[in-house]
């Protein structure tokens, strides 16, 4: 008369809806996703963003593309002279 029958083993759905509804559902994954989410949606809601580390040229794309033609100006000329310098015999094929 003292001894009672072992509790039945609960079955993974009943554990899942255990944790449910003592609140240990959340887990340490979701906990980290949650505060990302919020983070991401404290910066949406800022008012005065901070300023940017770079100045915004006007005309920043002509600028680059000015640069550009440039360096590839640059690159034309070296090459040019190097093939001028180099003899012309050392086809490899």
């Amino acid at each position: 008369m003292g001894e009672f029958p072992p509790l039945p083993q609960l079955s993974r759905s009943a554990k899942r809806r255990n944790a449910q509804l003592t609140g240990q559902f959340i887990t340490k994954p979701m906990v980290a996703h949650l505060k990302n989410w919020l983070q991401g949606a404290s910066k949406v809601l800022d008012l005065m963003p901070e300023p940017r580390g770079y100045q915004l040229d006007q005309h920043g794309f002509a600028t680059d593309a000015e640069r550009l033609r440039g360096d590839f100006a640059i690159v034309g000329r070296g090459l040019n002279e190097q093939l001028k310098r180099e003899p012309t015999n050392n086809r490899t094929r």
